[in-house]
């Protein structure tokens, strides 16, 4: 069963846009409803790329014959322009060849939400204010290459060439304000390193969430982060990752880095504890009032070590809030009430 709601289009408006402009309608003529066609078949082949007319070109493909449409001079105008076409053309190959060249590059958020090119790309608001549009290829190319400066622009402009066939559009007050904001990071950036940056907000993030990492998964996501803000990654780095760690240590302070080892294999791992829950029983993180846990709960056998290091921290943090025994009475009762519950099912 189709689960997709059914689309409903309305051929007395604009066949392109389909809103209530204050734009005068125009009939279709045969030889202007030929275009809308070529030019819907040659936009079809780029329509993963030409974002903003993907409704447009399946609305006109299951058009029935018997169909007279309209549309307003402006939509159609934009719609069937050669130059704009070929513009998609070209970022294609060019995107291509990119992708060929450097690998794809990996969004920071699966959650990120796609740009609505409709709106300021900057903002994501329309507002009262007036969009002006990108007309010349060097403000594409200066934005682009600005956007690799900001987080969250670099995500949704990743597989974007050409902003001029992407329609893209702008308040002219965020334009200023993003071009002066990344110009500053530009200027520091060789005093900056842009991927740590970002990694650090990550596991501020993380930390928040009670998340423990092992310093690995650390290590490979700043390599991701570094391909795609096009940075290198420090040669002191690489040859030494030490380095790395204390680099990271010196800029974070939500995490404690503990050094785990590995008698059986004579090795040794170094495990990001959250400051936030170092000190608390683990069982205290589950006694919330809807029963929820307040950090990831942790699968059992997805990872050996990370298995010991629940075990671990859950034994320490039990037995760090356990009253201490005072008193002289050394009964065999008064030994064993000292002891946490959790240490009796250790075997």
């Amino acid at each position: 069963m189709d689960l997709k709601r059914a689309r409903e289009d309305d051929y007395e408006r604009c066949i392109i846009c389909q809103d209530d402009k204050h734009e005068k309608l125009l009939n279709a003529s045969e030889q202007g409803l030929t275009t809308l066609k070529e030019s819907a078949s040659m936009r079809h082949k780029l329509r993963e790329r030409d974002v903003k007319y993907r409704l447009t070109i399946e609305r006109i493909a299951t058009m029935q014959d018997d169909i007279a449409p309209v549309w307003h001079k402006s939509c159609y105008s934009s719609f069937t322009s050669k130059s704009k076409i070929s513009r998609l053309e070209k970022s294609k190959d060019t995107c291509a060849r990119t992708s060929a060249d450097g690998g794809s590059r990996r969004a920071l958020r699966s959650s990120t939400k796609p740009i609505d090119w409709a709106l300021c790309m900057f903002c994501q608001k329309s507002g009262t204010t007036k969009l002006s549009a990108v007309t010349t290829f060097k403000m594409s190319q200066q934005i682009l290459d600005a956007s690799k400066y900001d987080q969250i622009l670099s995500v949704r402009l990743s597989s974007v060439c050409d902003l001029i066939a992407y329609e893209g559009k702008y308040h002219c007050t965020c334009y200023k304000a993003f071009m002066r904001r990344t110009s500053k990071t530009s200027d520091s950036i060789s005093m900056v390193d842009l991927a740590m940056q970002w990694l650090v907000e990550e596991l501020k993030t993380s930390a928040k969430q009670g998340h423990i990492l092992e310093l690995s998964q650390v290590w490979n996501r700043y390599c991701e982060l570094a391909e795609l803000a096009g940075t290198e990654v420090p040669q002191s780095f690489v040859s030494r990752r030490a380095t790395f760690k204390e680099k990271l240590q010196s800029l974070l302070d939500v995490y404690d880095f503990v050094v785990m080892h590995n008698r059986e294999v004579g090795d040794r791992q170094t495990v990001l504890i959250p400051m936030s829950i170092r000190h608390i029983p683990i069982i205290r993180l589950l006694d919330e009032k809807d029963g929820e846990s307040t950090m990831q709960l942790y699968k059992a056998g997805d990872n050996e070590f990370l298995e010991l290091v629940h075990v671990a921290l859950r034994l320490r943090s039990d037995i760090l809030a356990q009253p201490c025994h005072k008193g002289l009475d050394i009964s065999e009762d008064a030994v064993m009430a000292c002891v946490p519950d959790s240490l009796y099912y250790v075997n």
